[in-house]
């Protein structure tokens, strides 16, 4: 090694020993690694060795002596340098440690070791916070009286005796959701719309195609949003829209299909059904004039409902005439 070694041990203990005296309280804390050093026999001699020893004693500090895990570059077991360190009321958790010697695909010069230990780790269910936004406020819409008549009526009701640091705390909460309160009640309320659904059918095909699509625009964003007409994920992402598009008028081109095919076997069969699918077909356009029908003549166009409707009204204006000049001689 370099001549600054054993400096630069002690500056590995030193931090170990910091970990270990922040978290030794609130945690257990098991070390592992390559020591560079043998920690179950210590030498005088050695100052690397010494450091590892007050390290260990100060912290009262546990391990198991595994044999030789260096091994020589000439290929013999040559010294024992890896360790596991562990409190002494953490041992009983020990299971076993044990290293691996027989490990065909292992080009370190180091044998591995494993510790086995029992612990058991409890799941604290943290319960879910909503976080609830501020509403804005729209102040040209408020009712200025109503506002004032709120805060008004609720600070005659809020603590005027304040003689501690807890009492103005309170008092200074209270205040806050007074005003809240007036403005959320003086405000215009928000009319709430119900959603409507962006598509008007849904199959597990659909589905699949809405998927496709999802992941197809992922890969897209992935890979910084290509323009180029040729990229494998701009066509992609173009292809999954087409297939759902595509799937979305099929859907539906089947679902006509089927109200026409009912349509026709209820014609026949049953007419209540029938006129019931007639009234559904419609919809809103149910009252809306197919066809008028006047004097036995039939007229289709809205040109041609005016004039049916002025010659409905010329005829009744000539019975009116007739009827009153016959009515003035009969009373000659």
């Amino acid at each position: 090694g370099s001549s600054d070694s054993i400096e630069e041990f002690q500056e590995c203990i030193d931090l170990l020993h910091e970990i270990y005296s922040k978290f030794k309280d609130t945690h257990i804390i098991l070390l592992g690694g390559d020591l560079n050093e043998n920690a179950s026999q210590f030498s005088n001699s050695s100052k690397r060795s010494k450091h590892l020893q007050e390290f260990m004693k100060e912290h009262n500090l546990l391990t198991k002596d595994l044999g030789p895990t260096f091994i020589h570059p000439n290929g013999c077991d040559s010294t024992c340098i890896d360790f596991f360190l562990y409190s002494e009321n953490f041992s009983r958790s020990i299971v076993k440690i044990i290293k691996l010697e027989n490990i065909p695909g292992n080009i370190s010069d180091h044998y591995p070791i494993v510790a086995r230990i029992k612990y058991e780790y409890c799941i604290h269910n943290k319960p879910n916070k909503r976080i609830c936004s501020t509403p804005k406020i729209n102040w040209d819409k408020v009712d200025i009286e109503k506002y004032n008549s709120t805060i008004e009526n609720g600070i005659l009701e809020l603590n005027k005796n304040l003689q501690s640091i807890q009492d103005i705390e309170h008092a200074y909460i209270d205040l806050n959701q007074l005003l809240s309160k007036a403005a959320s009640t003086s405000g215009p309320s928000k009319q709430i719309r119900k959603k409507k659904p962006k598509l008007q059918v849904m199959t597990p095909e659909i589905r699949q195609a809405i998927t496709d699509k999802k992941n197809a625009y992922y890969d897209w964003k992935q890979n910084n949003r290509p323009n180029d007409p040729n990229n494998q994920w701009l066509q992609k992402k173009k292809v999954t829209t087409c297939n759902l598009r595509k799937e979305c008028r099929l859907t539906l081109a089947k679902q006509q299909l089927e109200r026409k095919s009912e349509l026709i076997n209820a014609k026949s069969n049953n007419s209540n059904l029938f006129f019931k699918l007639i009234r559904r077909q419609r919809g809103r356009f149910g009252m809306h004039i197919d066809e008028l029908n006047v004097n036995g003549q039939k007229y289709n166009t809205e040109g041609e409902y005016w004039r049916a409707l002025e010659n409905t009204l010329q005829i009744l204006l000539n019975k009116v005439i007739t009827v009153n000049s016959t009515k003035h001689i009969l009373s000659r």
